[in-house]
């Protein structure tokens, strides 16, 4: 019994160690398979907008109209470079309880939205409107929970600009033109 309890380290050790060696090995020989290494890219969320501008070297735009019904600092600030670049902001209303405007910068060599166009569940109109001298479009729907949901999307230098807000579309338009690089 003393003879099986002194062997109990080496038959421990012996296995530990040789995988140890056989990970070592292929992590030196750069095939170590991608469910042990950490994902590259990915949505992050960031503390502020320094932060997230800092880390994904992209400048973020909000609006210099800034109203009292929404409250600084944003709720959510996230971004990602990969698949494509792109930064994501949600403002709540002052009460602090409820979304009331989500704008994304997307950079993308593609004409139409390369996402699905966030909060609109049933598209209830849509008109073309300029925004900063640039053409976009103005959609006007419902949520998934029957609100009111009104919508903006214009290409400025290869970036793709949505704002979405539970606000009236005059509001909307007021944001989104005071976006300016």
């Amino acid at each position: 019994m003393v003879r099986v309890l002194r062997e109990i380290p080496k038959l421990i050790l012996a296995p530990l160690l040789i995988v140890g060696l056989i990970a070592l090995a292929l992590y030196l020989l750069g095939i170590v398979p991608g469910y042990l290494q950490s994902p590259v890219g990915g949505v992050e969320e960031y503390d502020s907008i320094e932060e997230a501008e800092s880390e994904l070297g992209l400048e973020i735009l909000i609006p210099a109209y800034f109203p009292s019904y929404l409250s600084w600092p944003p709720a959510k600030i996230q971004g990602q470079l990969e698949p494509i670049p792109m930064t994501q902001v949600l403002f709540l209303d002052s009460d602090r309880h409820t979304s009331a405007l989500l704008i994304y910068q997307i950079i993308s060599d593609r004409e139409d939205l390369p996402i699905d166009l966030p909060w609109i569940e049933t598209v209830l109109q849509e008109m073309p409107v300029t925004i900063n001298g640039n053409d976009g479009e103005l959609i006007m729907g419902r949520g998934t929970d029957g609100q009111l949901v009104n919508g903006v999307h214009w290409i400025e230098d290869g970036v793709h600009f949505v704002a979405v807000t539970t606000h009236p579309v005059q509001e909307l338009l007021t944001l989104a033109r005071s976006m300016h690089p």
